[in-house]
C-alpha cells in the first residue's frame, strides 16, 4: 500500500507508518536465501527509503497498544498517534510462539535476513517446525547448508489438505534431498532438541520455526469485532464490520468469504486497500470490494536448483519452475524497490 502512495501521494492527508525495524523481510525469497541463493539485500526492503518516497512518516520502533474505539496507536516509548482512518496489515503471530524455548532457541523465519548476513553455520542436525508449504519449502532448502534436516509437523502427510499430486511431489522431493519426516506435537525447544508431547527429544542444533499463523497479540485487546481466525472481521471492502473507521488487510484481518491466510492474498488486498483507503478519506469515489480468488498458484523452491508448482490439482516438478519462481520474486523485489527511488513532488 506504501508503495502505492510513492506512485501516488495522498495530497494534503498526513501519513504515519507504523513498522517492526526499518527493513522488511520478503517471504517468498528467505528459503533462497537460507540455501544461500540470495544476499540479504535481495529478499529485504529499505523501509525509510520507502517511506520518504511515499511522503509518509516512518515510526521503526512499531506498536504496542492499539485501542479501535478511541482510534488510538501507542508506540514503543509510550507516544500515541491518533487518526482518522486506520489501516491494519500487522501480519499474524507464529502458531506456538509461545512454548517454553521457542523464543530462545528457535529462529523467527520472518525476521532472520533482518538478523544475520547470512545463515549461521550450525554444527550439528537442523530442524524445521511446520508442515504447510512454507515449512517444505524451507527444509528443502536448509538441506543445502545443513548435512542433517528433520521437518516435524503434528499432521500427516504433508502439506495438509494437499492435492493428491502435491502430496506426492512433496513426498518424493523430501525423500530424494535426504530429509527426515517426524509427526508430533512440539511442547518445548531446548538448546540441543525439540521435544514432543510423547517425550520424544529430536536432535537439534538449529531450529527453524514455520508454523502456521496465531491471531496477532496487538488485536486481543483493540475493541475489534474479531473472525473464527482471530483477526479483524472485515467486510468485502476490507473494512471492519465494527468500526468503519479501520481497514484491514492480510494475515490480521478475516474475510467474509474465507481465504487461506497466504502472501498471494495478501498481495492482491493492496490495490483495493489504497483504493478504499483513499475513498475513506474523500478523495476517490466509492469502495471496492476485494473478491479472492478460488484457486492460487503455489511455486516451491526445492534448493536443488528445482521447484515444485500446485494449481488446484495439477502438481509438477521441473528448473523451469524455480526459473519461473525466480523471475517472479525478483520482479515483485525490484517492482517495490523502483517506487522507493521515487521523488515526493
Amino acid at each position: 500500500m506504501v508503495a502505492q502512495l510513492a506512485a501516488q501521494p495522498l495530497a494534503g492527508v498526513e501519513v504515519h507508518w507504523v513498522t517492526r525495524g526499518e527493513r522488511s523481510v520478503y517471504s517468498g525469497m528467505v528459503s533462497g536465501w537460507v540455501a544461500g541463493e540470495y544476499a540479504r539485500d535481495a529478499c529485504t526492503l529499505d523501509l525509510a527509503a520507502l517511506a520518504r518516497a511515499a511522503g509518509v512518516l516512518l515510526h521503526p520502533a512499531g506498536a504496542v497498544g492499539l485501542d479501535a474505539g478511541r482510534r488510538i496507536v501507542t508506540l514503543q516509548g509510550g507516544e500515541t498517534l491518533e487518526g482518522d482512518v486506520l489501516a491494519l496489515g500487522l501480519g499474524s503471530a507464529s502458531r506456538g510462539a509461545e512454548l517454553p524455548g521457542v523464543r530462545e532457541h528457535a529462529w523467527n523465519v520472518k525476521t532472520l535476513p533482518t538478523r544475520f548476513e547470512r545463515l549461521p553455520a550450525v554444527p550439528g542436525p537442523s530442524v524445521v517446525v511446520g508442515g504447510g508449504l512454507a515449512g517444505i519449502e524451507l527444509a528443502l532448502c536448509l538441506r543445502s547448508a545443513s548435512a542433517e534436516v528433520t521437518l516435524l509437523s503434528d499432521q500427516l502427510p504433508v502439506p495438509p489438505g494437499g492435492s493428491p499430486a502435491l502430496l506426492g511431489a512433496v513426498r518424493r522431493t523430501l525423500e530424494r534431498r535426504g530429509i527426515r519426516l517426524v509427526r508430533g506435537t512440539v511442547v518445548a525447544v531446548t538448546a540441543d532438541a525439540v521435544v514432543l508431547a510423547d517425550g520424544t527429544r529430536v536432535p537439534a542444533r538449529g531450529v527453524l520455526w514455520a508454523t502456521g499463523p496465531a491471531p496477532h497479540p496487538l488485536l486481543t485487546m483493540a475493541g475489534f469485532a474479531l473472525g473464527q481466525g482471530g483477526g479483524v472481521r472485515v467486510d468485502a471492502t476490507l473494512r471492519s464490520t465494527s468500526h468503519p473507521h479501520v481497514f484491514a488487510a492480510g494475515d490480521c484481518a478475516d474475510l467474509p468469504t474465507p481465504a487461506p491466510k497466504s502472501g498471494v492474498y495478501s498481495v492482491r488486498e493492496g490495490p483495493v486497500l489504497a483504493h478504499n483507503l483513499r475513498a475513506a478519506l474523500g478523495d476517490d469515489g466509492a469502495l471496492r470490494h476485494y473478491r479472492p480468488q478460488r484457486i492460487a498458484l503455489a511455486l516451491v523452491n526445492c534448493g536443488d536448483g528445482t521447484g515444485i508448482l500446485s494449481w488446484g490439482p495439477f502438481a509438477t516438478r521441473g528448473r523451469w519452475v524455480r526459473a519461473w519462481k525466480h523471475r517472479l520474486d525478483d520482479s515483485f523485489m525490484e517492482k517495490l524497490r523502483g517506487s522507493a527511488q521515487r521523488t515526493v513532488p
